[in-house]
């Protein structure tokens, strides 16, 4: 029976319906990214995106128009994450904190992981994942580089309210002033982190460009590329930088690119730092501060020696869970997290802040996820080393090995960065459609 709508034919068939809820998960999943790079005005969107195409994913899946053999290594350890961290906020020293942080983000990160293993398994559907990406690059850094030079002006003439909210004034060691880009996240540390995916996904997209010929997509990755680099610059945040670094160069060893490209993008970089003498300072010091290990991880051994205690005293099931545990009135009053004279919202270290909230039941099932992802990700990537027609996978594959060594001196699980991450890495799990790659290969 074909519903009421004025369109003749129009989801008359059930492939017709197969082919609009897939199209529409296509649709949504981009837009989401987008506005994942948001902190204000952006929640009832990304709600509304995630939410549709999490419903069509479901009944996508109900009817088998997705892989349900992708998924099935994701389930037992996923269940496993969902399992700790309801045990953690059952003992939380806040518990009506944490079943709130889970109800409303991992809960739903989870499945969006779920969602994109099944969906992604056409060359197609991975580029549009990638595209998504890059579109998300290109409003963040666009913006985030405009806001750093203009905010002032336009708090001004009130057209926003804090100009402070996206440009941070910071000291250095000195106690001299620099400014530093916080872009739309209002964060210089998130909104960089953003691009530890989203920089390796503009790459992938360009290498895939460059081999079929469309210059103008390749023209477009460039500009969106070298405005990445220039707001990664202006945050002056050194570990994303490294990170981004790091994603990039596994990217490109993944899906065997030219290192020509890499050395002209590092080339680029260093002419970039050149021309500017306060990032270029800011660069040098990841040389300068070697010999005083304090200084290059920004203080944040103090920090680890504070979270010692409340690991110790919620071995087994943590102190709750929630990216901000440790600023609610519970947290405030029984553990003091202080950096550089300040009040720390975490632990700044994925690792233990992990083990902090969940305990060790929690961490060993994320631990599982995690390893999972990482067997799945090789795997697919020595099964088609020689296909270039699947990038979504290695891309997957390099963001997250960087965002887990990254994670040794940042904590990046939760909120929008979190969500970004889930949805790459279901990439991982996503098996290929062999007859719509064949078929995709015979019509070019």
């Amino acid at each position: 029976m074909s519903l009421p709508i004025p369109w003749p034919g129009f989801l008359d068939t059930d492939d017709k319906r197969r082919e609009w809820a897939l199209w529409t998960i296509g649709i949504c999943l981009p837009l989401m990214m987008v506005l994942c790079t948001f902190e204000n005005g952006s929640k009832v969107g990304r709600v509304i995106f995630t939410a549709t195409a999490l419903i069509l994913g479901a009944i996508s899946y109900a009817k088998g128009w997705l892989n349900r053999q992708a998924i099935k290594p994701l389930l037992p350890p996923l269940i496993a994450v969902f399992i700790g961290i309801l045990i953690a906020c059952t003992f939380s020293i806040d518990p009506g904190y944490s079943f709130k942080m889970f109800f409303e983000q991992h809960l739903w990160f989870g499945l969006l992981l779920l969602l994109v293993a099944g969906w992604a398994d056409t060359p197609g559907r991975q580029r549009t994942l990638l595209r998504g990406y890059l579109l998300a690059a290109a409003v963040s850094a666009i913006a985030g580089v405009f806001l750093y030079y203009f905010a002032h002006d336009l708090d001004d003439m009130h057209w926003i309210k804090n100009w402070d909210d996206y440009v941070y004034r910071a000291r250095d060691e000195s106690g001299n002033y620099y400014f530093r880009a916080q872009g739309l996240l209002e964060s210089y540390t998130r909104s960089a982190m953003v691009f530890v995916m989203a920089v390796p996904a503009a790459f992938a997209i360009c290498l895939d460009a460059m081999r079929k010929r469309r210059f103008w997509e390749v023209a477009l990755c460039v500009v969106v590329l070298l405005f990445s680099l220039w707001y990664l610059l202006l945050t002056k945040s050194r570990g994303p930088w490294l990170a981004v670094g790091t994603s990039t160069f596994l990217t490109f060893i993944f899906l065997r690119g030219r290192l020509l490209y890499l050395f002209a993008a590092m080339g680029v970089a260093l002419a970039l730092l050149v021309v500017m003498p306060k990032e270029r300072q800011r660069a040098l010091t990841l040389i300068q501060h070697i010999s005083n290990p304090d200084l290059l991880f920004s203080g944040r051994f103090e920090l680890w020696k504070q979270g010692q205690q409340p690991i110790s005293e919620n071995l087994w099931t943590g102190i709750g869970h929630g990216g901000n545990i440790f600023l609610t009135d519970a947290g405030i009053e029984r553990y003091e997290l202080y950096s550089a004279n300040d009040r720390q919202p975490d632990l700044h270290q994925i690792y233990m802040q992990t083990l902090a909230e969940v305990g060790i039941i929690g961490f060993a099932a994320y631990a599982w996820l995690v390893i999972t992802l990482l067997v799945l990700g090789f795997r697919s990537l020595k099964r088609h080393w020689n296909d270039p027609e699947l990038p979504g996978g290695p891309v997957a594959l390099a963001s997250l090995i960087s965002m887990l060594i990254f994670g040794l001196v940042f904590y990046y699980n939760e909120e929008h960065v979190a969500q970004l991450l889930y949805t790459m890495v279901g990439l991982l799990a996503a098996r290929p459609d062999l007859a719509a790659l064949e078929s995709q290969s015979a019509g070019e």
